[in-house]
């Protein structure tokens, strides 16, 4: 098939980075709070505590394993030079801070749901309850849906026929709830610009030349914006990660909690003043 290059074979290239830990010295004071923070999530995460007692509770710990999780991915595309794709989980570690922090604080909506005020738990579910009885009345109307199928679809919908009208839950409205309207302006706004092919994200595979005409595609790691990217996936998983503390953890959590995000304060700071 004969060698795998960047400009033949993209990131399936044998020269693509694999070793998500290693990254260019530049960047290490960046990777080294990512890797001490997400230590830290870990931790918190597995560490033995009283049996969960209520569904709110379920659902809390449920989003924070997504939590640690979206960090990771995020940490990893931007090791390996997956600019957009890393920039999109981080928006997604975001977007899961927000619900994590709504859980733990049981977070009454005004401003997220269209249905007027309800806890964040009663719109989480009432939104899974609508998606899936719109999903099952589509299916059910497939011409390749088999007649057990369709059946057995058309009874889930008429079981959720009474369930609750919801919107779902509006992020912007999320955020604003919990008064992190700076942080969905700052962060989420910018980070969503790569989550989608919009204009900006899609001038990531493409080069130009001085009189700004197309020259080439991108086809291998682009670390630009890195340091951006893996400080937005840090405040998210702050943010989301501070929340469950302030409900399960301890104090010596807390401190270590405040340490880290002492160090991101610190790190941002330096970065801002160097630009």
């Amino acid at each position: 098939m004969g060698a795998m290059t960047f400009e033949s074979d993209g990131f399936l290239s044998d020269l693509a980075p694999m070793n998500a830990t290693q990254i260019v010295p530049e960047f290490a004071p960046f990777n080294m709070l990512a890797y001490k923070l997400n230590r830290f999530a870990l931790s918190v995460v597995k560490k033995p505590r009283t049996a969960p007692q209520t569904l709110e509770e379920i659902l809390t710990i449920a989003l924070v394993g997504r939590l640690v999780q979206d960090f990771g991915a995020a940490v990893i595309l931007a090791n390996r030079g997956f600019r957009a794709q890393s920039r999109n989980m981080a928006r997604s570690t975001l977007e899961t801070a927000f619900y994590c922090t709504a859980s733990c604080r049981n977070t009454v909506l005004t401003k997220s749901n269209s249905q007027g005020q309800v806890s964040f738990f009663d719109a989480f579910l009432a939104g899974h309850e609508q998606f899936r009885r719109r999903v099952s009345k589509e299916l059910a109307g497939l011409s390749e849906t088999s007649s057990e199928l369709k059946i057995r679809l058309n009874n889930v919908y008429q079981e959720l026929s009474n369930a609750p009208l919801s919107s779902g839950i509006d992020v912007k409205g999320l955020a604003e709830d919990l008064g992190f309207l700076d942080m969905y302006t700052v962060l989420y706004r910018p980070l969503s610009q790569d989550s989608h092919p919009s204009a900006t994200s899609v001038e990531h595979h493409i080069t130009t030349n001085e009189m700004g005409a197309v020259s080439g595609f991108r086809v291998g790691p682009d670390y630009e914006q890195y340091d951006d990217t893996i400080l937005a996936a840090v405040a998210a998983l702050l943010l989301g990660i501070g929340a469950y503390i302030e409900n399960f953890g301890d104090a010596e959590e807390q401190q270590t909690h405040a340490e880290i995000a002492s160090e991101y304060k610190s790190l941002a700071e330096a970065k801002v003043l160097k630009a």
